[in-house]
């Protein structure tokens, strides 16, 4: 878990400094043109020819045009400090996560051996048969479990063994439907997993909860429990 946060704390610093970065780098070139126009501003003054006074319309325009990007700059520094205070507050609502069961859109899990496993699917219509499978890694079905054919949401249990009865070893597994209506075509099943966050990880640009293995994408959390 230590390590996760502290991960999170560079990604962010590492996002926030590039950022940064580029802001300054902006208002550090205009700066620097906007000091070197008034020079040559200042200049053209000094050395102009009394019988023919300059025109100033063009160097008005010039100078409108470095305030307008400057404001511009300024603009956007402001921009870049609001999306880095919205990533820290986000970041800092990850980290609330740790430690508490949330429910999660998906299919994959991380499976530690002798642990049961909460899951649940949604039938969208009355169907003609349900299969619920649990496959491991190497895409083998380990566990099959006999589904519910009417519409609605039912939760499952998967007590942590096989076909055979024996343990699954630990690892990644996948909850895998078959869903057939009375036509015979295949139907979406929806599949939501319970699980405990373990950590959390800024990766990507995203917060990420971790659960053993399996990396969770927080949008795809749907209930979050005590």
């Amino acid at each position: 878990m230590f390590d996760s946060l502290v991960g999170t704390q560079a990604a962010t610093q590492s996002s926030q400094s590039n950022s940064s970065s580029k802001a300054n780098q902006a208002g550090d070139r205009l700066e620097a043109g906007l000091e070197t126009f008034l020079k040559l501003l200042t200049q053209q003054f000094q050395h102009q020819d009394p019988t023919s006074p300059m025109d100033t319309n063009q160097f008005t325009e010039q100078l409108v045009q470095l305030t307008v990007a400057e404001q511009s700059v300024n603009t956007n520094k402001s921009l870049e400090q609001l999306i880095k205070k919205q990533e820290e507050f986000s970041q800092i609502s990850a980290l609330s996560l740790i430690g508490k069961s949330i429910k999660y859109e998906g299919e994959g899990f991380s499976h530690i051996e002798a642990d049961k496993q909460r899951f649940e699917y949604d039938v969208p219509a009355e169907a003609k048969s349900v299969k619920v499978m649990i496959v491991d890694k190497q895409g083998n079905v380990i566990n099959n479990i006999e589904g519910k054919t009417d519409k609605g949401t039912y939760e499952v249990e998967w007590d942590g063994l096989d076909n055979d009865g024996k343990p699954a070893p630990s690892g990644s597994y996948e909850i895998r439907t078959l869903a057939l209506d009375k036509e015979n075509n295949v139907m979406d099943v929806n599949v939501s997993i319970f699980a405990k966050v373990d950590g959390v990880k800024f990766e990507d640009g995203k917060n990420i909860a971790l659960i053993h293995d399996e990396k969770v994408d927080l949008n795809k959390i749907t209930e979050v429990f005590q």
